[in-house]
């Protein structure tokens, strides 16, 4: 038994190399190649790929592959929230405003169900195992400090 055999490594889940949206803020033009859900010993992560093709921050070329990262494992429920958020905005809508799962509801009749989020979320996932997804979109991203004085990345999305 080799000192590496424990963490099988021969038959570990290789994924590409991707930046995350910078903290110096930015708009991007974007194509969503793939959204996948990981499984990790300490959580689920829900995990939106891109591919750059406008940008006007020096830091993410276009070409270059962002992606975004939801801990849905997280004990306050913002990656949950930010995951809302993701799928509201691509459709246009505000999550903030009472009526959004309403609205959502009434962009696609295969969102007409008890809860149209998760059902899209779920979608692009299984979409994303057949091809990439191609979907546009307009991103957002700048600086935010929390109440704690914790500096973190906002990502706000938008159809294009």
């Amino acid at each position: 038994m080799g000192i590496l055999d424990k963490y099988k490594v021969g038959s570990a889940d290789v994924y590409g190399r991707s930046k995350y949206f910078p903290n110096s803020g930015g708009n991007f033009d974007v194509v969503i190649t793939k959204c996948k859900v990981t499984n990790g010993k300490k959580k689920v992560c829900y995990i939106v790929e891109c591919e750059v093709e406008a940008s006007d921050n020096a830091e993410l070329k276009v070409g270059d592959t962002v992606a975004q990262i939801m801990n849905l494992d997280d004990e306050f429920g913002y990656g949950a929230a930010d995951l809302k958020r993701f799928v509201c905005e691509l459709h246009g809508i505000d999550p903030s405003k009472p009526d959004a799962l309403a609205r959502l509801k009434e962009t696609d009749d295969a969102l007409d169900v008890e809860d149209p989020v998760t059902a899209f979320a779920e979608f692009l996932v299984e979409q994303s195992e057949e091809a990439p997804l191609g979907l546009p979109a307009k991103v957002r991203a700048w600086l935010h400090t929390t109440k704690n004085d914790k500096k973190v990345t906002r990502i706000a999305w938008a159809p294009r």
